[in-house]
């Protein structure tokens, strides 16, 4: 094997992991939106219980949290973009 196609596995397995890492973040972003849609009162209740809060605040901290779990998804789904786009420029 050539050093050109150790670099072209490398990046193509590279690829194929941060596609992964986007999906398994992208499914705990939804299941971190289910749980808040449809269990926010029962969350809120166990939380106002261990910490002194109000909803308002319970919604924002929360609301907050979706915000860098998406941020986190979207980069591995960047540099999937980026590597396929370079190689298929190549």
């Amino acid at each position: 094997m050539n050093d050109a196609t150790n670099n072209y596995d490398f990046w193509e397995t590279t690829a194929s992991v941060m596609i992964r890492c986007f999906w398994i973040w992208a499914l705990c972003l939804a299941f971190y939106f289910i749980f808040m849609a449809f269990g926010g009162d029962v969350i809120y209740k166990y939380h106002s219980i261990v910490f002194e809060m109000t909803r308002q605040q319970f919604d924002v901290i929360h609301y907050c949290g979706m915000i860098v779990t998406k941020l986190i998804a979207i980069i591995p789904l960047i540099i999937y973009i980026s590597i396929k786009w370079t190689q298929k420029y190549k």
